[in-house]
């Protein structure tokens, strides 16, 4: 893959990310400064890539790419968790390339297809507990969205009535940014968001296993996301799956 773009897709999110830290107080609106960051983050993309579409937006060419410019808008205007940007270069309706970008820890986690996932620079995989019972979760709680609630609520449920950890960090990105590190053991979705192309296609290229409820590999279509290290995937996908 052309240097040139994983450069760019490195700048963007990274671009992204600090300009939203270093406006932290700022008394623009919340639309204000998300419109800005996306700004920020086309302007480095179409300085490497003219001809670009944005994914989504329904003039998908041979050269997409997926834009998450400020991920966790809860935690980052009111302080209280983390946050981070990231973008995706798309091929074919796949993401090839991603980059997730966690300004608060200066945590940077790209990856490739086929060529692995790195942590700032250094290869990092998603090793983590086999066993549910010693397992941390991670759930996306889509509770604004009244057709998403119920999904979370049941996997939720799910979990707690097996006396499964499970957590929320309120930010997507840090949940794949921990994944794919190790730090969490598992991740379920109810709702798939092609803005977050980059942080699946991390989880999966530091080796968890990422499917839909049907236990098909993700795709950019897909209707859901289960993922988690190798080893407990299948324990994590019995479990939810119904629920979603």
């Amino acid at each position: 893959m052309d240097e040139k773009v994983k450069t760019a897709i490195v700048k963007a999110a990274q671009a992204s990310g600090t300009f939203l830290r270093d406006s932290s107080g700022s008394k623009k609106t919340a639309y204000e400064l998300e419109k800005r960051a996306r700004d920020i983050m086309l302007r480095e993309l179409r300085a490497a890539l003219p001809q670009m579409s944005v994914w989504g937006e329904g003039r998908e060419n041979g050269c997409s790419v997926t834009i998450c410019p400020l991920d966790a808008h809860m935690n980052y205007f009111r302080g209280i968790g983390p946050y981070g940007a990231m973008a995706a270069y798309i091929e074919r309706g796949e993401p090839v390339f991603g980059a997730v970008y966690l300004p608060e820890t200066d945590e940077l986690l790209t990856a490739e297809r086929e060529k692995g996932a790195r942590l700032n620079g250094r290869k990092t995989e998603s090793a983590g507990k086999a066993d549910l019972s010693r397992a941390v979760v991670c759930c996306e709680c889509n509770v604004y969205d009244e057709q998403m609630a119920p999904l979370s609520m049941g996997a939720i449920e799910a979990l707690a009535r097996n006396a499964v950890v499970w957590r929320n960090l309120g930010s997507p990105a840090a949940e794949f940014l921990w994944l794919a590190t190790g730090r969490i053991d598992g991740l379920v979705a109810p709702m798939l968001e092609s803005a977050h192309a980059a942080g699946y296609l991390a989880m999966q290229e530091a080796g968890a296993k990422v499917t839909d409820k049907e236990g098909n590999p993700f795709s950019l279509r897909s209707a859901s996301i289960i993922a988690a290290n190798s080893k407990l995937h299948q324990d994590l996908f019995d479990l939810v799956r119904d629920s979603l």
